[in-house]
């Protein structure tokens, strides 16, 4: 499912999403306080300028499909250059990758989610955020020390 210019959840609100890949394009996907996001076994894919806004007192409860292409990846915006600003806090639970390699992200939950890993140009972590790296179960790679070296 597309959701063009974005997509916005009011406060009040609640969107609850089936398993599957759901592209945001052409705006924010915002959360406002006192919305829910849920939805297990989906992603989120950001395009053509897209970002996030979770506010702070909005609730999000997310999984990753645990198989197929997606497997382990939550959220993702490969090309999406910009801000995103996660900050629900103790109501914000991810299982799964966040890639935003392009992305400057403000991060604040997840207080309970076994897996949660991110991937992003900058990222500012403020608040009790407590980040697990329990994946295998989920199908994601565990986040490992790796040096690359040149060799001839």
């Amino acid at each position: 499912m597309n959701f063009c210019q974005g997509l916005t959840i009011a406060s009040g609100g609640t969107l609850k999403l089936e398993a599957g890949t759901y592209m945001i394009t052409g705006g924010p996907l915002v959360v406002q306080k006192g919305a829910r996001l849920s939805g297990h076994d989906v992603i989120l894919l950001l395009a053509a300028g897209s970002s996030l806004q979770f506010a702070e007192g909005a609730s999000i409860e997310l999984s990753a499909p645990r198989s197929g292409p997606w497997a382990g990846l939550a959220i993702a915006g490969g090309g999406t250059e910009g801000a995103s600003t996660m900050v629900a806090g103790s109501n914000q639970h991810i299982v799964g990758a966040i890639h935003l390699p392009n992305q400057s992200l403000a991060f604040a939950g997840s207080a309970s989610s076994p897996c949660t890993q991110i991937i992003a140009e900058t990222i500012t972590i403020t608040g009790p955020t407590r980040l697990e790296n329990r994946c295998a179960e989920r199908g994601i790679r565990p986040i490992v020390d790796r040096v690359a070296r040149l060799a001839e």
